[in-house]
């Protein structure tokens, strides 16, 4: 099954404030596909965050056609320990369209 046919692709990440974590990510084959920007989105409510939710829009756009995988790890950033990771298995069409594969 496919999804999401676009000239970019954008997934979107959330953590929480204040905790020594990060997601960081990987191309498998970055001749097919290309990191453009990542955006932090702010929070609905006006009040500061402290511990509540913050999110990242992760851009990427298909540089030629084929498959690959985009990895995301969710990394400590006190030891570099993986906590947890999440694979996105993505193809690019001839026209450079980009889309998730969902099997």
């Amino acid at each position: 099954m496919l999804f999401k046919k676009n000239k970019y692709l954008i997934l979107n990440y959330e953590i929480s404030a204040g905790i020594p974590f990060k997601w960081e990510f990987e191309i498998e084959d970055e001749s097919i596909v290309e990191f453009v920007e990542k955006k932090t989105l702010k929070s609905k409510s006006r009040k500061p965050l402290c511990g509540g939710p913050v999110y990242t829009d992760y851009k990427f756009k298909g540089l030629k056609e084929g498959e690959t995988k985009i990895i995301f790890k969710f990394v400590s950033i006190t030891n570099e320990y993986d906590e947890s990771r999440e694979e996105h298995k993505v193809r690019v069409d001839k026209d450079n369209n980009i889309y998730l594969v969902h099997e």
